[in-house]
């Protein structure tokens, strides 16, 4: 009986020490990843990103990326199957091994197979690095109001999308000018200032999606 209790306790001991080992949540950078703890809690994001229409076998770029989290969300709703191009300027937060921890965590909650095809780019300022005329949907979500030169970056993007292809703009939007994000200090776009700079950039808007849960919209171009 006591070797019986020793053996229980050692592994449990070991499998302790291993799940410390693989938690996500250790070292990781909250600006490179959001790590939902259950999937009631995540399922805000993915009713909201469900209405981004992503269909079996397109491929897909997300821009502004980080570790990945906002794209594992996007699959772990649905049963297709696609092919996506990460993007980001930031190797600390877009690489394997932040990937394969978003991937862990999430599949994990969701019991949910992630069998899609997945690629890392790193970009610059200017440019996505992207192929050009590849993307069925090219998803920016709470990236748009970082770019700096977002006139080159809309031109890039419009090379990089098939004829029919959409462009997908998340971001929090401001009731009027000169409201900053406390996370990062950027400026939130005016909801008619954006569609009015895309608009001269050569896109048309097709629809817009609201998010009841916070003061969130998208914009389909």
């Amino acid at each position: 009986m006591k070797l019986n209790l020793l053996v229980i306790f050692l592994a449990t001991l070991c499998f302790n020490v291993w799940a410390q080992d693989e938690d996500p949540f250790e070292n990781y950078d909250p600006d490179c990843s959001t790590l939902f703890d259950s999937v009631q809690s995540s399922m805000f994001y993915q009713r909201f990103t469900s209405k981004y229409g992503i269909k079996d076998g397109e491929t897909v770029a997300d821009i502004g990326a980080a570790s990945g989290w906002k794209t594992i969300l996007q699959i772990l709703q649905k049963n297709s199957k696609n092919t996506f191009y990460l993007e980001d300027i930031d190797t600390a937060c877009l690489n394997q091994k932040n990937f394969n921890k978003v991937i862990k965590w999430y599949s994990a909650l969701s019991s949910a197979p992630v069998d899609d095809t997945f690629h890392f780019i790193i970009g610059d300022e200017k440019s996505t690095h992207l192929p050009k005329n590849t993307f069925d949907r090219v998803i920016l979500d709470l990236t748009y109001h970082e770019l700096t030169y977002k006139q080159k970056m809309l031109a890039d993007i419009n090379s990089i999308l098939k004829e029919k292809g959409v462009l997908i703009i998340a971001e929090n939007i401001a009731l009027k000018p000169g409201k900053r994000r406390k996370d990062c200090g950027h400026e939130m776009p005016v909801e008619k200032e954006l569609v009015n700079e895309l608009m001269q950039n050569g896109f048309k808007l097709k629809t817009e999606i609201e998010n009841t849960y916070i003061p969130k919209k998208a914009f389909l171009f």
